[in-house]
């Protein structure tokens, strides 16, 4: 997978993570990451280090859940520690608040009628103990936007 096979989003090093205060890189995940467990003549030949082989895994079961999320309409629930709580699930706009986000180029690619006013997209949602619960689109590449948008021209709906 390349650079545009999962989540879009500007280039890792010029990301605002202080805007998200939820975000993180892929190698900042593996920081404790056992590298003697990952020292087989295959990963060296493949990887230049253990944790590239990591992030890849990490990549490919990421975006295996959103695919999971658009395609069988489930809630992935993220496994955090000391009352945090965050989820990714496929968020519906309908009625007016879809014609407000039509009307202003939000669902371009969308028929209104075939869609029966409504429109979805992927949401991370998270809370902590200090921070109420907030919402945060996930941007998707071509491929799985392209697949939003059929489902969505199909009615399907999210709950």
């Amino acid at each position: 997978m390349g650079k545009n096979s999962l989540l879009y989003y500007k280039a890792n090093k010029s990301m605002n993570y202080g805007m998200f205060k939820h975000a993180f890189s892929v190698e900042e995940i593996y920081t404790g990451l056992n590298k003697k467990l990952l020292k087989g003549r295959w990963v060296k030949n493949r990887y230049k280090n253990p944790k590239q082989l990591a992030a890849k895994i990490f990549k490919d079961c990421f975006y295996e859940i959103l695919l999971d999320i658009i395609e069988n309409n489930v809630t992935f629930v993220l496994p955090l520690k000391y009352g945090n709580y965050a989820e990714i699930y496929m968020k519906q706009f309908s009625d007016e608040e879809f014609k407000k986000l039509y009307k202003y180029g939000k669902f371009k690619n969308i028929d209104y009628v075939l869609s029966q006013f409504t429109g979805n997209e992927l949401v991370y949602k998270y809370s902590t103990r200090t921070v109420d619960t907030k919402e945060k689109p996930i941007y998707v590449n071509k491929e799985l936007k392209k697949l939003i948008e059929k489902h969505t021209n199909e009615a399907k709906q999210y709950y």
